[in-house]
């Protein structure tokens, strides 16, 4: 059903001249913090398109102690509304979702209550030092035995990682996956996040970049993103926001590269 879309028919700002696909934002509308009403829905899809992106998975809160679960109907209209923009733009879009891991999440993921990107769970952390789940890789295998496999939002922003990185590592080595706030790079989440998000992309240890944008006054700082990014390392560039969620938007999450 989905196809990775043809190169940009230009590169942009001296970007690597290749399709990009975002697996993290809150593109909906008046559902959580996102987008306020679907003008701005729209102004976002739109900036994203004209920044290079050909597939966009919108992916609301679930499981959040602020927000009510999304509604299916909802959620399906919307994008009902949203693919007739986007097919004008060359770009994909596709259904997912931001799961808090509080509560019952585990048995509702496993039951198929929760939704995934093509096999792949993006799930975050309370924002609360000590919130990281002691014994998590073990959760990690367990769900890829059942089909699943965990990418970890924003772990750079965290207090946890931020204060033992090795966690990062030792996640990962049991078949999570990290994904990087692109905000991050450029400062808005504070130095802390800023300095373990560059680590990330040096070592490699981050899997895929997303925008996590939530207005459309953010554009700007995605493309200062996206540029800073790509002046660092058109290698990183390339394999954190084309090639592996590429593989993600697809179904293909087997074919990521390390």
């Amino acid at each position: 059903m989905f196809r990775l879309f043809r190169k940009t028919e230009r590169a942009l700002s001296g970007r690597p001249d290749v399709p990009l696909y975002d697996l993290h934002n809150h593109l909906l509308a008046g559902i959580d913090d996102g987008a306020g009403d679907s003008a701005e829905s729209g102004a976002i899809l739109t900036g994203l398109a004209g920044l290079g992106f050909r597939g966009i998975c919108a992916t609301p809160h679930w499981n959040h102690p602020r927000f009510p679960e999304p509604s299916v109907e909802d959620t399906a209209r919307q994008l009902q509304d949203l693919t007739a923009i986007a097919d004008g733009l060359s770009t994909g879009l596709r259904n997912g979702g931001e799961i808090m891991m509080r509560d019952n999440w585990v048995e509702s993921l496993r039951d198929g209550r929760l939704p995934t990107i093509g096999g792949v769970a993006l799930v975050e952390f309370p924002f609360r030092e000590s919130t990281v789940i002691e014994g998590f890789e073990h959760l990690v295998f367990d769900f890829q035995t059942r089909g699943i496999t965990l990418l970890i939002a924003h772990p750079e922003r965290h207090p946890d990682f931020q204060r033992r990185p090795g966690l990062l590592e030792r996640f990962r080595a049991r078949g999570a996956l990290l994904q990087l706030d692109l905000f991050s790079l450029c400062g808005r989440d504070g130095g802390a996040a800023k300095r373990l998000g560059w680590h990330m992309v040096r070592t490699g240890l981050a899997d895929v970049a997303a925008t996590d944008i939530h207005r459309a006054d953010s554009l700007p700082l995605v493309e200062q993103a996206l540029n800073a990014l790509a002046a660092r390392s058109e290698k990183q560039f390339v394999r954190l926001l084309s090639t592996n969620p590429g593989h993600i938007f697809c179904g293909h999450p087997e074919r990521l590269i390390a």
